[in-house]
């Protein structure tokens, strides 16, 4: 039996405790953690936990914005929409205001950086 799935939940889970006691730099250690295990976990079964990974990147995105890491957020950020952008594909009424979600906090990073925050049509 593995038990990887349920750690990487309760990682998630820690950061989120972690964030709610103002302790930002710790965090990341646990979401990062769970990032990489939910990416293994979605090499061997993508229609599984593709979900989770793009809401845990979406959830590093948004940690490393608050730290002021905007590059590193923007790649972070960049994936989890791209993973939300085919999961619409999927089934658009159970992810596209997740889509919404990771958009805006495409466009967040993209105006910390300065950047041209106007998506494609498509967001």
């Amino acid at each position: 039996m593995s038990y990887t799935p349920d750690l990487t939940c309760e990682l998630g889970n820690i950061s989120v405790w972690l964030l709610n006691l103002n302790w930002h730099m710790e965090l990341l250690g646990a979401a990062q953690e769970s990032v990489t295990l939910y990416q293994s976990l979605v090499d061997k079964n993508p229609a599984s936990y593709t979900p989770d990974l793009a809401h845990e990147l979406s959830n590093l995105g948004i940690q490393l914005l608050n730290l002021n890491q905007h590059v590193e957020s923007l790649g972070i950020t960049q994936e989890s929409f791209s993973l939300y952008e085919a999961l619409v594909i999927e089934n658009s009424a159970l992810y596209s205001s997740k889509q919404d979600v990771a958009c805006h906090h495409l466009e967040k990073c993209l105006l910390h950086l300065g950047w041209d925050t106007t998506l494609p049509d498509s967001a």
